[in-house]
């Protein structure tokens, strides 16, 4: 009984192998004029890192792409990273005459934080930027609250927005949950009949 229950333990343990879900993450950066943690920045260098899992990108009937991001952090020169409280999305628009990504927080309603146009069509998934020109700020001066403090921007300088590519990160998946729990759930009923039986 006991050889059985560990090889049922260590099955588990062995075929607990994590699923991957592939996550886009793109890059702004360039200067910034405005405050962080009530400190005032002049031309200070930034950068936000934006990650979601290209699996929830949603597409409506004109084409345009949503993505609400997992994690958006920002670092800006002589601060810690920090990373945005509110929930972040990134959007784009495929109409030709405006080919836009829109990067937006929702503080509880949705504030756009920066809009760019591009030259080319935009991907979430596949193909995205550099955008370095056609830049306009929308809601400046909103907070933006991060866990290092409100950040406010009044102004960008040579943003540059790009896609920087695709990663694949460790999910587990609800079986995997289940096997890892049956095999420790079996282990430890072996371990408490060894204990009985040794009294």
């Amino acid at each position: 009984m006991k050889w059985i229950a560990g090889l049922v333990a260590a099955a588990a343990l062995a075929g607990a192998g994590p699923a991957l879900a592939s996550h886009a993450v793109y890059t702004i950066s360039g200067k910034l004029t405005g405050s962080f943690n009530g400190t005032v920045l002049t031309d200070q260098a930034f950068v936000f890192n934006l990650d979601g899992d290209t699996a929830n990108i949603t597409v409506n009937g004109l084409g345009d792409e949503f993505l609400k991001l997992d994690s958006t952090t920002v670092s800006i020169g002589g601060f810690a990273t920090a990373t945005f409280l509110a929930p972040t999305e990134i959007a784009t628009s495929t109409n030709p005459l405006s080919r836009e990504v829109v990067f937006s927080q929702f503080n509880p309603n949705q504030r756009d934080i920066l809009l760019a146009t591009a030259a080319t069509a935009l991907d979430l998934k596949h193909s995205f930027g550099p955008i370095g020109s056609d830049f306009s700020e929308w809601g400046g001066g909103d907070v933006i609250h991060t866990s290092g403090g409100d950040l406010q921007i009044s102004i960008y300088t040579d943003p540059s927005f790009t896609f920087s590519g695709q990663v694949d990160r460790a999910v587990p998946e609800p079986a995997t949950w289940m096997l890892m729990i049956g095999g420790l759930g079996l282990a430890g009923g072996a371990l408490r009949a060894r204990r009985r039986a040794a009294a």
